[in-house]
Protein backbone atom coordinates (compact mmCIF):
# COMPACT_ATOMS: atom_id res chain seq x y z
CA UNK A 1 0.00 0.00 0.00
CA UNK A 2 1.74 3.35 -0.63
CA UNK A 3 2.24 5.74 2.03
CA UNK A 4 2.70 3.25 4.84
CA UNK A 5 5.19 1.14 7.06
CA UNK A 6 6.69 -2.58 6.19
CA UNK A 7 7.95 -4.19 8.87
CA UNK A 8 9.26 -7.49 9.45
CA UNK A 9 10.16 -9.25 13.23
CA UNK A 10 12.62 -11.54 13.57
CA UNK A 11 12.49 -14.29 16.16
CA UNK A 12 14.73 -16.04 18.18
CA UNK A 13 14.61 -18.93 20.07
CA UNK A 14 16.76 -20.99 22.33
CA UNK A 15 16.61 -25.39 22.20
CA UNK A 16 13.89 -25.39 24.86
CA UNK A 17 12.09 -23.01 22.71
CA UNK A 18 12.35 -19.55 25.21
CA UNK A 19 12.78 -16.11 23.60
CA UNK A 20 16.25 -15.73 23.24
CA UNK A 21 16.08 -12.36 21.52
CA UNK A 22 15.32 -10.27 18.13
CA UNK A 23 14.17 -7.12 17.10
CA UNK A 24 11.46 -5.28 14.11
CA UNK A 25 13.20 -3.87 10.70
CA UNK A 26 10.38 -1.02 9.79
CA UNK A 27 10.44 1.56 6.28
CA UNK A 28 8.74 3.75 5.24
CA UNK A 29 7.24 3.40 1.36
CA UNK A 30 5.66 5.84 -0.79
CA UNK A 31 4.95 3.96 -3.48
CA UNK A 32 2.94 1.13 -4.25
CA UNK A 33 4.12 -2.42 -5.43
CA UNK A 34 7.99 -1.71 -4.80
CA UNK A 35 10.34 -4.11 -3.54
CA UNK A 36 12.39 -2.03 -0.96
CA UNK A 37 15.69 -2.65 1.12
CA UNK A 38 15.19 -2.30 4.89
CA UNK A 39 18.05 -1.26 6.74
CA UNK A 40 20.70 -3.71 8.52
CA UNK A 41 19.84 -3.44 12.10
CA UNK A 42 21.98 -4.26 14.79
CA UNK A 43 20.53 -5.31 18.35
CA UNK A 44 22.03 -6.06 21.65
CA UNK A 45 21.46 -9.75 21.66
CA UNK A 46 20.78 -11.52 24.61
CA UNK A 47 24.16 -13.89 25.97
CA UNK A 48 23.95 -17.63 24.15
CA UNK A 49 25.29 -20.89 25.41
CA UNK A 50 27.93 -21.91 23.68
CA UNK A 51 27.24 -25.36 22.10
CA UNK A 52 23.26 -25.13 22.07
CA UNK A 53 21.29 -24.49 18.45
CA UNK A 54 18.95 -21.78 18.29
CA UNK A 55 15.80 -21.11 15.49
CA UNK A 56 15.62 -17.48 14.37
CA UNK A 57 12.26 -16.88 12.34
CA UNK A 58 11.76 -13.94 9.85
CA UNK A 59 7.73 -13.06 9.64
CA UNK A 60 5.38 -10.24 8.27
CA UNK A 61 4.11 -8.00 11.12
CA UNK A 62 2.68 -5.53 9.53
CA UNK A 63 -0.89 -5.62 8.04
CA UNK A 64 0.45 -3.57 5.22
CA UNK A 65 3.60 -5.83 4.10
CA UNK A 66 3.14 -8.44 1.43
CA UNK A 67 6.14 -10.46 0.35
CA UNK A 68 6.07 -12.64 -2.66
CA UNK A 69 9.17 -14.97 -4.70
CA UNK A 70 10.97 -12.53 -5.72
CA UNK A 71 11.64 -10.98 -2.11
CA UNK A 72 14.81 -12.40 -0.14
CA UNK A 73 15.84 -12.16 3.51
CA UNK A 74 19.10 -13.23 5.40
CA UNK A 75 20.52 -12.77 8.90
CA UNK A 76 24.04 -11.98 9.33
CA UNK A 77 25.35 -13.02 13.20
CA UNK A 78 28.49 -10.98 14.39
CA UNK A 79 28.94 -12.12 17.69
Amino acid sequence: MPQSYLSIQLSIVDPDGKDAGGTSAVLFSNEAHQHKTLVALLINQKPWSFGKTYKWSLAVSGQNTVTDANDFFSVTILY
